[in-house]
């Protein structure tokens, strides 16, 4: 699991990202991790390429 959000996303998707963060690690998947993209909002406006890569690198991480 890749849960990745902005530093600047809605309060919600703050306010549950430590709930979320517990789930991942009681999952055990070691793969399994929570990025913070600073200054990006919750469509990720104008950080697009930014969450692409994130995503790739979380992707090329994983092992099968």
């Amino acid at each position: 699991v890749l849960d990745i959000y902005g530093s600047e996303d809605y309060p919600a998707v703050h306010r549950l990202a430590p709930i979320r963060l517990e789930k991942i690690q009681l999952g055990g998947h070691l793969g399994s991790t929570q990025v913070v993209v600073d200054g990006a909002d919750h469509d990720f406006t104008a950080y697009t390429g930014t969450m692409a890569q994130t995503i790739s690198r979380w992707l090329d991480s994983l092992t099968f």
